[in-house]
């Protein structure tokens, strides 16, 4: 509904901002990275997401368009919430979250206040795809190679080991599954017959 609002920041408190734009105040909420960015009294542009739930609408608050990008990526993950995303952009940087993806890196994630190992390894498996020709700064992210058939079987299996499910439960997940299918739709499938 808004791309973006410039205005000016007349106030700062506990992860938001009050934007003042033609006599409206528009409170924002912010991850803390974003708010090392803004100054009271300064004039800005800042980058929005509006969002409708049962308990409120919410107005939220970028700094640049990636971190809204990843916001909005952030919180198509299951079990991830608007709170949750702002959460995890407040612990890590855009690009740090990029190269936990990559990297399979869980521990980056479970910084996060409110983040715990099954999140974090969500999203890793449901972002997997997703960032791969991320542009960070001007530069692209190197891309994994592409895991043999078998191969892909086997961390998909991994994958479900680290969220904590059972080895018999992840094998009765997996089984019946294509194996050509790309890691990232083997993880979905064998996360929806889990849940």
């Amino acid at each position: 509904m808004y791309a973006y609002i410039i205005g000016q920041v007349t106030a700062m408190e506990a992860e938001k901002i009050i934007l003042e734009n033609n006599g409206i105040g528009y409170e924002l909420a912010t991850s803390l990275k974003a708010m090392s960015r803004f100054q009271v009294g300064e004039e800005v542009k800042v980058y929005t997401r509006y969002i409708v739930r049962d308990d409120g609408v919410f107005l939220f608050g970028f700094y640049d368009e990636q971190e809204r990008d990843m916001f909005d990526r952030l919180t198509k993950v299951s079990a991830v919430g608007p709170k949750v995303a702002l959460s995890i952009l407040s612990s890590v940087s855009v690009e740090g979250i990029v190269r936990a993806v990559q990297t399979q890196d869980l521990a980056t994630l479970t910084k996060a206040p409110g983040v715990g190992k099954k999140t974090a390894g969500r999203i890793l498996l449901e972002l997997m795809d997703q960032v791969k020709d991320w542009a960070i700064e001007g530069a692209v992210l190197p891309q994994e190679e592409t895991l043999p058939t078998q191969e892909e079987f086997d961390v998909a299996l991994q994958g479900l080991l680290n969220l904590g499910y059972q080895r018999s439960e992840a094998m009765r997940a997996l089984k019946g599954l294509d194996p050509s299918l790309p890691l990232s739709t083997l993880m979905r499938a064998a996360l929806q017959r889990l849940s």
